[in-house]
């Protein structure tokens, strides 16, 4: 069967953690899909966290919250707003139980929270659909919202049942907007929307007073198509509706939940999943061009579609440029994207480049084409002072992130990777970066490569300007670990604060996870050996563990070393205070093993070594 385009309450946890106050001078917004509408992920107004203060010995998980269903949507930012009685920072939290929270940012308490409808269960969707364990159990708010800062208004689109709503909160107090709730709905070409067949998926885009936004399948299920809306902020009224695959079905606009881009003119840019439709009009497998008129609403100005695109989404291949989100890099007209392919695309926007049938899979109609740039891409593209940064993995087959450079004078990227990470992934991660102007440049991900079971994400932080360097992760200290992992998280900078979203334990709820600064953290490190010692036949299996600390703590260390000829023996050092302890033993023989058990500051750590 031919596959298309894929779519891809808990109690309040709190870290016992000295926060620090964040000048006036820091305070940032995040309020949109990767932080702006080219879709960069950078927040280059970073003061507070920097590439040498991000480490574990000063930085670490503030709190955990519990929410009523996972976050697959960005958390947003938003900073002084009056709520609460009071004046504070924002972290607004949109679920798939269909609620979206406002809570403060520094600690964690709720200010609000609303529930928008019903979800659908992802096991009872509508005309024979198999269960669908992409997003499981439930569909609610899976597109990152959006928030217009000038009307202090949060705009939602929520599952409500088989049907979509669009829906618009005050942000100081949650309450929904004059005119709203409006349902998602329209026809175009004589096809119309069936919101029981589409996944509304990408996050939210706000352009001048339209909420645009696309919507693609539920796993590759029934008959669905590549939808493209506009509504009106103010007055919630359709502005624009179509369908990017009129001819026959398929071309869904998902980009693993990246929002669709648009540049000063508003022009408006989004690419479409796989299907054997390709050629005009229809535009699967393609980076588009949309105008909005207010008369007329959409049209397509511009396009390119790769020229073997035919190999994407035919004889059952599910191979979609789509997977990718896409980038408009700064100061210039071009936009930079790639998907399941690997192929990464350079295209001028004034001049996309169409299709090109006669090029053979080398696509000399476009700025640049960099065959194998990746093992495939499902998520968005990061860029901060001429690099760009994306993961790279396959279904099976796992990668690094990478960063290739842009030269501004030649307009052209570097061919081969500048730098990438040590950590592999799957899904590849959406990256975003940190930075204060052009230093201090921190790029984050989340690896979600556990999300299919019940643990656990990690968030991960690297030298922007080399990401061989890993300057902190959550796992490098117990009491930072995240939760169960959600595929194409992306966290969130703001403040000196990050923020994740995630799975909560019972596979229902989900989580909001924060970190930050923490002033004289208490830190360890063990030195942990195994190894055989001495000359046949008087050979030993000797093991030990060396904890040290930079303050008192209490303290233990146990060693059992077992030998092939002696047994095993182990040697303890009972619970004390101080900052350092160590045990160890030996035992006879060549070969043998090493238990080495230690705990510091309520954390038990173990490790099992062959000499």
């Amino acid at each position: 069967m031919h596959r298309c385009s894929r779519c891809g309450s808990l109690p309040l946890l709190v870290a016992f953690t000295l926060l620090l106050a964040t000048s006036a001078a820091s305070q940032v917004n995040v309020t949109t899909y990767h932080n702006d509408n080219s879709r960069t992920g950078q927040n280059t107004s970073e003061t507070v966290l920097t590439t040498a203060n991000v480490n574990t010995t000063t930085f670490g998980k503030l709190f955990t919250v519990g929410v009523d269903g996972q976050v697959y949507a960005q958390p947003l930012v938003l900073s002084n707003v009056s709520i609460g009685g009071g004046t504070h920072n924002v972290v607004y939290v949109a679920t798939e139980n269909d609620s979206v929270y406002a809570l403060d940012a520094n600690s964690g308490a709720q200010y609000w929270r609303v529930s928008l409808g019903t979800p659908e269960s992802s096991s009872n969707l509508p005309y024979g659909h198999s269960p669908c364990t992409n997003i499981t159990p439930q569909y609610g708010i899976t597109a990152t919202p959006v928030i217009d800062t000038t009307s202090g208004t949060l705009y939602a689109v929520a599952r409500n049942g088989y049907y979509y709503e669009l829906h618009a909160l005050a942000v100081g107090t949650g309450v929904e907007k004059s005119g709203f709730p409006v349902t998602i709905s329209g026809s175009y070409s004589g096809i119309t929307f069936d919101g029981s067949q589409q996944n509304i998926r990408p996050g939210l885009l706000l352009e001048n007073g339209h909420i645009i936004f696309g919507a693609g399948s539920h796993c590759d299920q029934g008959t669905w198509y590549g939808w493209v809306f506009s509504y009106s902020a103010s007055t919630g009224k359709q502005e624009g509706i179509i369908n990017m695959e009129p001819s026959g079905h398929c071309a869904g606009v998902w980009m693993s939940g990246g929002g669709l881009a648009a540049d000063s003119s508003g022009n408006i840019y989004l690419s479409t999943g796989n299907s054997e439709e390709y050629l005009k009009p229809d535009y699967g497998d393609s980076v588009v061009k949309l105008t909005l008129s207010p008369t007329s609403g959409f049209s397509v100005a511009d396009y390119f579609t790769p020229s073997d695109a035919y190999f994407y989404g035919n004889n059952g291949a599910d191979t979609d440029v789509g997977s990718g989100g896409v980038l408009l890099l700064p100061n210039t007209s071009r936009l930079v994207q790639m998907g399941k392919p690997g192929v990464l695309y350079q295209i001028n926007t004034a001049n996309m480049g169409g299709y090109c049938s006669g090029c053979g899979g080398n696509d000399t109609n476009i700025v640049q084409e960099i065959q194998n740039a990746s093992k495939g891409l499902w998520g968005s593209i990061a860029y901060w002072n001429g690099y760009i940064y994306f993961g790279s993995a396959a279904e099976g087959s796992y990668d690094t992130m990478k960063a290739f450079s842009y030269n501004a004078s030649t307009g052209k990227l570097s061919t081969s990777p500048t730098s990438t990470t040590g950590t592999i992934y799957w899904p590849s991660p959406t990256p975003s970066v940190s930075s204060n102007g052009t230093s201090n440049g921190i790029v984050w991900a989340v690896d979600s490569s556990s999300w299919a079971s019940s643990c656990c994400a990690t968030l991960h932080a690297f030298s922007a300007t080399n990401l061989g360097v890993e300057l902190y992760n959550s796992n490098m200290i117990p009491g930072d670990q995240l939760g169960g992992a959600i595929k194409f998280s992306v966290p969130t900078i703001a403040n000196g604060k990050v923020y994740v979203g995630g799975n909560g334990t019972n596979g229902v709820a989900g989580t909001l996870t924060a970190y930050g600064q923490i002033p004289n953290r208490l830190y360890c490190s063990a030195v942990v050996t195994c190894s055989v010692q001495g000359t046949y036949p008087g050979q030993v299996v000797a093991g030990s563990v060396q904890v040290t600390c930079n303050e008192s703590t209490l303290l233990s260390a146990s060693a059992t070393i077992c030998g092939s000829l002696g047994g095993c023996t182990t040697e303890t050092t009972p619970p004390n205070t101080g900052t350092g302890t160590g045990a160890g033993g030996a035992s006879q023989g060549s070969g043998g093993s090493c238990s080495l058990n230690w705990s510091w500051g309520g954390n038990n750590y173990s490790q099992f070594l062959n000499p």
